[in-house]
């Protein structure tokens, strides 16, 4: 359910939920030079109030982010655009952040070209979404294999004919005997709003909005 403008009204910090993977550090140094007096995670706190308590910071993982976002958890967040995407949450972006850059990408091994042959494509993914609607796009027959972590190793191990996963610099597929195929979705930290929010607290969130779109184009 989402969440009403009653608790809004009643003076609770805004809660801005970000992931506790990659995108931390960046996201607290841009919230700072926003105005907003973060502390440092310790290891066991998930929520991290800011000095005057204006702010409270949800640290969550990636892929709930957005979940929490649309359905008034959190009014505000930070994350991935491969993470919004791959959740079909109905969220805004109001900026695009100068950090997290990369790419959700179709993956094979090194020197075995990519050619259906009718028969249905494995697909080793967490991104089960973007993959179906690659594939789908393109009316090729696939089965996707659900995969939590180490991605990469389903194809070099012939687990599966390919995968999908998150590319950064390239070292990684390489050091495993892969190589990209096509680019899916290209991606980087955004700034996203949910809907609830906007409505309950504009004038809050367009104030921290504004401050942080000027920390984002200064880092462009």
């Amino acid at each position: 359910m989402e969440g009403n403008g009653e608790e809004a009204a009643n003076g609770r910090p805004l809660r801005i939920a970000v992931g506790k993977g990659r995108l931390l550090s960046r996201t607290l140094e841009t919230f700072r030079r926003a105005g907003v007096d973060l502390p440092d995670p310790d290891g066991r706190r998930l929520v991290l109030g800011s000095t005057p308590g204006d702010v409270e910071l949800l640290l969550l993982k990636d892929d709930d982010v957005p979940t929490y976002v649309a359905h008034g958890g959190a009014d505000l967040g930070v994350v991935g655009s491969d993470r919004v995407a791959e959740s079909g949450e109905r969220v805004f972006t109001p900026v695009d952040l100068p950090f997290g850059e990369c790419r959700v990408a179709l993956i094979g091994r090194a020197g075995e070209p990519f050619r259906p042959n009718g028969h249905p494509v494995t697909v080793g993914t967490k991104y089960r979404r973007l993959a179906r609607r690659f594939f789908d796009g393109r009316r090729i027959a696939h089965e996707v294999v659900p995969l939590a972590g180490s991605v990469e190793l389903a194809a070099a191990l012939k687990l599966t004919d390919v995968v999908v996963d998150l590319i950064e610099t390239g070292g990684t597929i390489a050091a495993n005997g892969l190589a990209e195929i096509e680019t899916i979705l290209p991606s980087r930290a955004v700034l996203i709003a949910g809907r609830s929010a906007l409505s309950a607290r504009r004038a809050e969130i367009a104030a921290l909005v504004e401050r942080v779109a000027l920390v984002a184009e200064v880092r462009c």
